[in-house]
């Protein structure tokens, strides 16, 4: 199977094509339909405006990028220099069902600020780092795990009714992942303005699916 990805100007569409030869031995259905699943997810988010929250992780290798539409952005925090931002872009009732239905096709993303930055005391620098990041791909029942850090700069106050910043020089790379999930991004740079409502109960919600998603998971060899 090859995937071809046209090298196009930020804002245009990216062209997947995907080729499926069939080898000597029977392909496994469901290592193809993850396959698939993570291609069209991955067309999707290049397809569509960017969501209130602006959001990019972008391939260091190509021009292959995550941009996904969040429809759900929440925050809680533990005091000014502890808040934990959720973001994402599946349906609730997948969330609380994860094994009814179909598989869910989508994103959770978790922002974990650990040291609101201050002048004169904190480096405020691109290069220094004020908060994780976890970034799940949910792909057909398989699921990859993005995680690493970056400059989190708040615009408000935790405890605010929303909860604004901006993450510059972030660093990603897949951790844990399902036996069949195929990453098509390697080590990725990530950009985002979160903007996120107070809301401890739909936080700890996403937390709880998040953990739930990652249960399934294995580390990653180097």
């Amino acid at each position: 199977m090859h995937l071809q990805k046209g090298n196009r100007p930020m804002g245009e569409t990216m062209t997947l094509t995907m080729t499926v030869r069939r080898p000597s031995s029977a392909l496994d259905p469901r290592g193809v339909f993850a396959f698939l699943a993570m291609a069209l997810l991955l067309s999707a988010c290049q397809t569509t405006r960017f969501a209130p929250e602006r959001y990019e992780l972008r391939s260091i290798s190509d021009s292959t990028a995550l941009r996904p539409r969040f429809t759900t952005s929440v925050y809680a925090y533990d005091d000014q220099n502890t808040v934990n931002i959720f973001m994402t872009d599946l349906d609730p009732r997948a969330l609380r069902s994860p094994d009814v239905g179909d598989p869910p096709v989508g994103h959770l993303v978790h922002i974990h600020l650990f040291l609101r930055p201050r002048a004169g005391r904190t480096p405020i620098d691109d290069t220094a780092m004020t908060a994780t990041v976890t970034h799940m791909v949910l792909a057909a029942g398989e699921v990859g795990i993005y995680a690493g850090g970056g400059f989190f700069n708040p615009a408000s106050s935790a405890g605010d009714r929303s909860f604004t910043g901006t993450l510059t020089g972030g660093t990603l790379r897949l951790e844990r992942s399902t036996t069949r999930f195929r990453d098509l991004l390697g080590a990725s740079t990530l950009t985002t303005t979160a903007r996120a409502k107070l809301d401890p109960a739909q936080a700890e919600a996403l937390r709880v699916a998040m953990r739930r998603w990652s249960d399934r998971t294995r580390p990653v060899s180097p």
